[in-house]
Formats: C-alpha cells, structure tokens, sequence
C-alpha cells in the first residue's frame, strides 16, 4: 500500500459515516469553493498546516471539503483535492466531476489568488494611512485606494509616490502584485514626465508589454549588453578637472601596488557593474540615475570653476552643494566596504557579550549573515543615496557654512573618497556634525569646497558687519569675508600640503592628479610614503574614551556623529 492510499484511507474513515471501505467513503464527501490562502493566516517563517487526508506538511493552499451525512469537514492540499476525485458543487448548485471538475477547481483558485493580491494592496495602503498622520497625505492614500479599487492599477506618478511611502514606513510591498495604469493618454504623459529614479521604482510592476516599451524610453534599461558597465563612484564631470591635457588623461596613485600611471577620466573612478543591481530577480543598470545626478553636479561646479566664486550660483545652487558631498560620501567604494569590515572587527567582542548574555556560542556565519548587508544591498543603499537622499548627513553638513578655496601654483589631489574631514580639536573625535569639524572637497586642480567648522563660523558670526576689527587676524578675516561675500581665498603652500596629505590618507586605493604623485612627493617631503590601503571608514577597537563624555571602564562603544551609545560588558570573561 503507497504511502498517500494509506494516510488518506485513515483520515477519511475516520470521519467518515463508512469506516471500512475506502471507495464508499469517498462518495460522502463533496468540495464547494472554500478555500484557504494559509499567507492570510501565517508569518512568512512560520510553518503552514499539513493536509489532513494525506498529512502532507506545509500548505499554502487548503480546500475545505465536507461530508454531507455528519457534517465533518477535512482542508486538503491542491494534490489531493484532485487525487481524490470528489464532486465539486459550486455556489450556484452545480455539480462538477473529472475534468470538467479539475477546470472549475482551478478557476476558483485563480479567482482566490486574484482576490487575495488584490486585498493585499489595500490593506498595505490602510496600514500607510495608519501611520501617516499629515491630512493631505492621507487624502493622497484614499485617492490611491479609489484608483486601486475601479482600475485595479495606479498611474504612474501614484505608484512611484506609495512606494516612495511605503519605504519611508518600512512598508513591505516587493511582493504586493502593483500595477500600472498606461490605458489613458494622460497616464503616457506622466510616464514620459517621470525621473530616472522614479522609473527604477515603479519599473517591477510593470507587465512585460510596459518594460519592452518604456525601456527604450528610459535608455539605461536597453537591452541586456548594450548599456554601460563602466560605472562612476565619482563624478567624470569633477575628474576631468584633475585632468593634465585635452585627452582627458589623469595620473592615478594606487596604494596597493604603489605605482602611479596614466588613465582616461573615463576609467578612473569606477568599476564595472559598480551600480548594477538585483530587484527582483533582475539585473538592473541604474548608472543613469547617477548621470542624472551628475549631469547637474556639472553644471554647478563649472560655474564656480569659470567665476571662482559662490556668489555666481543661486541660493538653489548653493544649497546643492551639500547635497553634493552628502552623496559623495555614500555613494563610495569605502562607505561599501566599511560594513563588512567594522561587522568583521567587532565579531571577537560581540561573540563574548552574547555568551555573556545567553550562555551560548555565536558562530562567525550567523554573526556575518544577520549582521552584515551583502553586496546587492550595499549597492542599493548607495543607490538609494540618489534616490532618497540621507537627511541625517545633510543636516549635519548644512550648518558649516561653505567657502571656496583656491591653489594658484600646486595642484590639488582627490581620490576614491574624496570629501575628507578632520576636527581642530584635539580632543574631539572627527564627525560630520562636529562643531570642529573641518570638511574639504577638491573639485579641481586648483580649487577646493571647504565648509568652515560650526564652531569658527560662530565665533565670527558677531563679527561680519566689522569684518577688519582688531579683534580677528587676518585668516579669520579672510574667512569671514569668504562666507559673507561667497568670494574666493588663496591657500597657502602649506595648506595644500595638508589637503592632499588628507586625500592620500583618507583614500580606499586611488588617488586622482594632475602630476605624478610619486615624484610630487619624493620632491616635497624627500621620502616615498607608504600609506595603507583602506577598507573602513570606522575602526573600532580598544583604547581611551574618544572624548571626555565616555566614561572609563570596559564599555562597548557605538558612535554615530557626536551621539555615542554604551553598554558595561565588565562581566564578560
């Protein structure tokens, strides 16, 4: 006797009226379109009930059949609702049996799931009226909802503006079954309209039909081959400023190796696929939506470069220039590298504080798995960086007020991490938000973006409308009437030394310039420095307190700008 013959015969005799013969018990039993999606009921980790003819084990779908004598009811798998060819009555009455049966069990299954993808979007978008309390933005929802309900689609600009939402929320919806409404011509309009970015987002959801139209449309989806593997982690419209001819050519340092050589601006700063993600199961090219973005980058910085000034841009402009650095930072090779390397580092200590914590051993796979993002995802946070850009870096850059440096003779370098930071302070641990902290960002050879520590900027802030008074010397006068008047100062051959002494540092692995720099070096500082290729942009360890704020003792510190969060593992062996 097979395995399923044997389980069926003892689960359907047993409620059955006939408890001996297999056959005649079966013709007890009827199904009549009750069917249960176990999705509804249970957590995506969580194990779904068996079928209870056959025990069958985790089931997504389950059909109710019932006895028509006692009124017993059994929920069986989609194997056995037709291995057990009982007659199917649907809601008008209407027996079905073999396959004629079969047909209409189907169809009232795909009903079943159309239903149920269909109740899916709406109660994702009653969970977002939820949590959303601005008035407009729930009237916004509701119109989503009405749409959803007459179209069972979105137009494009309502699809881009939920998911937007729903991400903000921490809304799962990859697997919700969105759609596109392109019936209308006014919808077309709006496809045409949309950014690069908002076609990445709504770009799952379109049938097969939409991408094969609106791919040529968006030309970084063509077809597979056709698009650009050479991405850019920094701009080829601020490389080419480092440039030493009119063939776009730059030398490049490679700490690695620690040789320099000759490469087209086109090369340098990128690598292949470096901006190719997977959505989906699909590889999608998003190296356009950084073009976007970069395009006005170049746009801006040639107007500085040509007027060597800040008053020449708008008050748009100039507040685009934060914006600038607060993407430079995420979208680089090292902000990627730097969550597998700081997870990596802290795995000795974490292992002790959650043995400490539970008496059991965390092996360095599940440590890794949990706690670092793979390389897909690393992509689709800096990604994201163009998308929806980070508000918390922004705002702790936006306060340093910027001024516009200038080199008349040496060069300046930039590199694979080219916005570098430092604080003034000894005592102060470096952070964008640091009231010491000094950022600088070369966008040429010979100018370079400083945005003045908060706490200099300040000092002075009494001071601009008497800005040749006793009190301030004549550096911080300069400064002061950089940031009034957004005009240009010139640095120092010192000062040049330290940014790029900042920028051969602070790089992952290349270095940009216009000269060579092995030979700039031996010349300035009369030995080769052998500076070390980075991986993080964090690095914990042991030692005392970053500032007087931390306490002294065995504490595992996390530090986030100037907040820190500590914890006494003095307990642990």
């Amino acid at each position: 006797m097979n395995k399923w013959f044997e389980n069926a015969s003892k689960n359907l005799l047993e409620n059955s009226i006939e408890k001996v013969d297999f056959l005649k018990a079966k013709i007890e039993w009827y199904f009549n379109e009750e069917i249960i999606d176990n999705n509804d009921e249970y957590d995506i980790d969580e194990e779904r009930p068996s079928c209870e003819l056959c025990e069958h084990e985790n089931l997504r779908w389950q059909f109710v059949i019932k006895n028509r004598f006692n009124n017993n009811e059994l929920k069986v798998g989609s194997t056995c609702i037709t291995k057990f060819d009982i007659a199917f009555i649907d809601k008008n009455g209407l027996t079905h049996i073999g396959e004629d049966r079969d047909k209409a069990i189907e169809k009232n299954i795909n009903e079943k799931i159309k239903m149920a993808l269909f109740n899916n979007v709406l109660e994702a978008l009653r969970t977002l009226w939820r949590k959303e309390k601005t008035i407009t933005i729930r009237e916004i929802i509701e119109k989503a909802a009405k749409q959803w309900k007459e179209k069972n689609a979105f137009s494009p600009k309502m699809l881009s503006f939920i998911i937007t939402k729903f991400e903000n929320n921490n809304i799962a919806y990859s697997k919700l079954d969105l759609k596109v409404n392109l019936r209308k011509n006014i919808y077309k309009e709006q496809m045409e309209e949309l950014e690069n970015w908002n076609y990445v987002k709504i770009r799952p959801f379109l049938s097969e039909k939409q991408r094969g139209d609106w791919d040529l449309h968006f030309k970084h989806f063509g077809k597979p081959g056709t698009d650009s593997k050479n991405h850019h982690f920094l701009p080829r419209s601020i490389l080419k400023n480092f440039a030493f001819n009119d063939r776009a050519q730059i030398y490049v340092f490679d700490k690695k190796i620690q040789i320099c050589y000759v490469s087209s601006v086109e090369k340098a700063g990128s690598e292949n696929n470096y901006n190719t993600v997977n959505i989906n199961g699909e590889h999608l090219n998003c190296e356009d939506i950084f073009n976007g973005f970069d395009n006005r980058v170049a746009i801006v910085i040639s107007k500085i470069i040509n007027n060597e000034n800040l008053y020449c841009l708008t008050d748009d402009e100039y507040d685009f220039l934060y914006h600038i650095v607060a993407i430079q930072i995420q979208r680089t090779p090292i902000m990627r590298s730097t969550y597998a390397t700081v997870t990596k580092k802290m795995f000795p200590l974490a292992k002790q504080v959650y043995y400490a914590e539970t008496g059991k051993n965390l092996s360095e796979e599940d440590y890794t798995k949990y706690f670092t993002p793979d390389e897909n995802e690393k992509k689709r946070l800096s990604i994201k960086a163009i998308i929806e850009p980070d508000t918390a870096i922004y705002n702790a850059i936006v306060s340093h007020p910027i001024i516009l440096m200038r080199s008349q003779n040496d060069n300046l370098f930039t590199s694979d991490n080219s916005v570098i930071y430092n604080s003034l302070a000894p005592y102060e641990t470096p952070s964008l938000s640091g009231p010491s902290t000094e950022i600088d960002f070369p966008i040429s050879s010979k100018l370079a973006l400083s945005f003045v520590p908060k706490i200099i900027a300040q000092s002075m802030n009494n001071q601009f409308e008497n800005l040749i008074c006793s009190s301030m010397d004549s550096e911080y006068r300069n400064v002061a009437r950089a940031i009034k008047e957004r005009t240009c100062i010139d640095l120092q051959h010192d000062n040049i030394l330290y940014l790029n002494d900042g920028q051969m540092k602070s790089a992952k692995r290349f270095i940009y310039s216009k000269q060579p720099i092995d030979k700039y070096f031996i010349d300035e500082i009369g030995t080769f420095p052998q500076f070390e290729v980075r991986d993080s942009m964090i690095y914990p360890g042991e030692g005392l307190p970053p500032n007087k704020l931390i306490r002294n003792g065995k504490v595992l510190v996390f530090c986030i700008d100037d907040f820190y969060y500590d914890f006494d593992i003095g307990s642990v062996p």
